[in-house]
Formats: C-alpha cells, structure tokens, sequence
C-alpha cells in the first residue's frame, strides 16, 4: 500500500517525459508548455484520487471517537 503513490508518480513521471519528446518535434514552445501543464494537472489528479481512495479505508475504518465506531467507505 505504501509503495502504490511511489509507483504512480515513477509511471505519470515517464508518461509526462514521453509526451514531452513527442510534443517537442511537433511543435513550439509555447504548445509544449500548455500541453504539459494540462497533462500534469489532470495526472496529479488522478494520482492523488486514487492514492486518497485507497488510503481513507486503511485509516479510516474502525476508527474511534469516543464510543462511536467509523465504517468509511469510498467509491
């Protein structure tokens, strides 16, 4: 489970670093620029959605405040 995040961000990292090569021969700096900003947003995203979706049952779940017990569940 710890090593999941590491693994995502090595994967979007040589995602990011292939489509840099490729949009670096089709065209200028300022499309290179864009077009990898968006892409990292969109990754961050993703990768943050799913570490968060597997991360919040492991904490979360059977969970205490008081005399009241946490059941989370995430779609």
């Amino acid at each position: 489970m710890l090593g999941l995040p590491v693994l995502l961000a090595l994967v979007f990292w040589f995602a990011l670093y292939l489509i840099a090569q490729v949009t670096t021969s089709i065209g200028g700096l300022f499309f290179n620029l864009v077009a990898l900003s968006l892409l990292s947003a969109i990754g961050l995203g993703v990768v943050h959605g799913i570490t968060y979706s597997k991360w919040m049952p492991l904490l979360g779940n059977n969970a205490t405040f008081g005399i009241h017990k946490f059941s989370i569940q995430v779609n």
